[in-house]
């Protein structure tokens, strides 16, 4: 008996999904990420994050903080650190060489310990466009996760993203740690993001 009934079932999902009943969503089939060091572990002899570069709107001492720390990590030791004492735009910078005409995925996690409300606050950010990901200004105490999608242009060959705090025309105060950062080429971009 017990036979014949778990028959009945498998014959019953099979004939479930030959009709197209049990519809399985559409998802973004993601491939490897292309930052080499998108988790900020490997440095160089000065502590600097390899790949990665500092920039900032203003860079006059005072303004701004930059460093790669182990004081927290979502995974890993390191973690990318954007600190403005004033109102700034200030970023950790990574260019990557990309395909034209595609779709991409920019995620990564973001700490927010301390944030003043304005401007875009702490993001992830494709740079020379006015492009970026949910503006965080408090994360409660936690690591959140952040994912943006855009396409290349047709004769792109290369994108500059950013772990920021801050933005174009939309400076702000606070502090920020970011890891775990990825770029991926996808195959759509799904359901529910424009």
């Amino acid at each position: 008996m017990k036979r014949c009934l778990f028959r009945l079932l498998v014959l019953t999902l099979v004939a479930i999904l030959c009709t197209g009943v049990f519809a399985i969503p559409s998802i973004a089939v993601a491939e490897e990420n292309l930052l080499k060091n998108g988790g900020f572990e490997q440095l160089n002899s000065k502590g600097d994050a390899e790949g990665w570069y500092e920039n900032a709107y203003y860079d006059e001492v005072g303004y701004s903080q930059l460093s790669i720390t182990s004081e927290k990590a979502h995974s890993g030791q390191y973690s990318a650190l954007v600190e403005n004492a004033s109102s700034n735009d200030a970023r950790f910078v990574c260019t990557v060489a990309v395909k034209p005409n595609t779709t991409y995925k920019l995620s990564g996690y973001v700490f927010v310990e301390s944030m003043e409300p304005g401007g875009n606050g702490a993001n992830l950010a494709v740079e020379d466009l006015y492009a970026f990901s949910d503006c965080l200004f408090d994360t409660t105490g936690e690591w959140q996760y952040v994912e943006w999608y855009g396409k290349t242009g047709v004769d792109q060959r290369t994108v500059t993203i950013g772990a920021r705090v801050g933005g174009y025309g939309a400076e702000s105060i606070g502090k920020a740690y970011f890891d775990d950062i990825t770029l991926e080429k996808v195959d759509k971009v799904p359901e529910g993001f424009s």
